[in-house]
């Protein structure tokens, strides 16, 4: 049976095994995710970490990261999903659906605003997700298509639509200077 953990030091090893391994078996390859995690565990206070396990083997993985919605002088904290990776013979079993409901419900737990992430729309639609356009936000990245991203409300008060909001991402991700 499968169950889902916060990660914990003794699981580096096997995340970093695991997302590479997973990555290089999508389309575009390993493009440094590991490090990317690495990075953003050093870097983020607030990050949400989890694993899945088949006994006691770290069959996925997912982090949250803080991400910001800057709009109309003011701005929106919540977290960013990504990346996420689950072991290529576990891919289309659960884990991934797994794994994002159980992320999204600790943020929630934990009072985040919001969750944002990169991904396939007929994947993360399924979990409240919906295109960032859809709030009025577009991403910062330079050369990345805004139709890959997506964000969902967690709390009531979350709006329906930002004045030119401008989503941000932990500074581990790289340059944001779409706009600049």
């Amino acid at each position: 049976m499968i169950s889902i953990s916060v990660e914990q030091s003794c699981h580096y090893d096997s995340v970093q095994q695991l997302t590479v391994s997973a990555f290089e078996a999508s389309k575009f390859g390993h493009q440094g995710e590991s490090e990317l995690i690495e990075a953003l565990r050093d870097i983020c206070e607030r990050a949400i970490s989890l694993v899945a396990l088949d006994d006691r083997k770290v069959i996925g993985h997912v982090i949250a990261s803080p991400a910001v919605i800057h709009f109309a002088g003011s701005e929106r904290s919540g977290l960013a999903i990504g990346p996420m990776a689950v072991m290529p013979s576990f891919q289309r079993r659960g884990v991934g659906s797994q794994l994002v409901r159980a992320v999204v419900e600790r943020a929630d737990a934990a009072g985040e605003s919001f969750m944002a992430v990169v991904g396939h729309p007929e994947f993360y639609t399924r979990f409240g997700f919906r295109p960032i356009l859809d709030f009025g936000v577009q991403h910062c990245f330079e050369g990345m298509p805004d139709d890959v991203f997506f964000l969902r409300g967690l709390q009531t008060t979350f709006p329906d639509h930002f004045e030119n909001g401008r989503l941000v991402y932990s500074n581990a991700f790289g340059r944001q200077d779409r706009f600049a």
